[in-house]
């Protein structure tokens, strides 16, 4: 696997800081769970505080979440620099808090901050390898694979390692959340997990997972 090297936790906690402050600059609003943020161009967006789900939807209106965007984490910079709007749907998971920094503010920064491109590149750079795992998953992966990918995935993103095997996954994430994410159905992802925890790899509590064997759970993977 290669998500120690995506999320290089010393540099993903600077680059967090980073965003933070630089929010501090922009404009911020509160939004309840469940709201659409309308993602206009020649705007940044850091989430503060909650969690953002950036999805597409299907003209039936099936949803896959591309990614979860929690507290110092930025989205719309595609938007930003193409200079038009995606299809990429923003939605609140839970009642968050989001900075909005328009082109002049943020113009100001980079020319004051030029580092600032640095981070953003690697913003850029994770999430289109987040995009390829889930074209491999796809391509190679069953259900259990889709479910133990995501799961380690979150546990190197933002994890707390208790030592080499055991790891906390510190936000808690519903089995629909996880099946969004996946394009399988709630209750596969149930049967998973369940199925996971009685082979002693997971313990699940409250939709909080802590992983017993990150090694284990490693061999579900079929393109690492």
């Amino acid at each position: 696997m290669v998500y120690d090297i995506f999320f290089d936790r010393e540099r993903d906690t600077k680059m967090k800081q980073v965003f933070r402050e630089i929010s501090k600059k922009g404009i911020e609003q509160e939004y309840d769970k469940d709201c659409v943020i309308e993602i206009k161009d020649k705007h940044i967006y850091i989430v503060t505080k909650g969690r953002v789900a950036y999805s597409w939807y299907s003209v039936d209106g099936r949803r896959q979440v591309f990614c979860f965007i929690n507290g110092g984490g930025m989205f719309g910079e595609l938007e930003y620099f193409e200079g038009k709007k995606s299809d990429m749907v923003a939605e609140t998971s839970k009642k968050t808090r989001i900075s909005i920094l328009n082109e002049e503010i943020m113009e100001q920064i980079l020319l004051e901050e030029p580092m600032i491109y640095r981070f953003i590149l690697i913003n850029v750079i994770r999430k289109k390898r987040i995009l390829m795992s889930k074209l491999l998953d796809l391509s190679f992966s069953d259900s259990k694979g889709k479910v133990a990918d995501t799961l380690i995935r979150f546990c190197y993103q933002d994890g707390i390692f208790i030592d080499n095997e055991k790891v906390e996954i510190r936000k808690r994430f519903t089995h629909e959340e996880i099946a969004n994410m996946i394009g399988c159905s709630r209750v596969t992802v149930t049967k998973v997990l369940c199925d996971f925890e009685e082979e002693g790899l997971i313990y699940v509590r409250n939709n909080k997972i802590i992983v017993l064997n990150l090694e284990k759970l490693k061999e579900y993977v079929n393109w690492a």
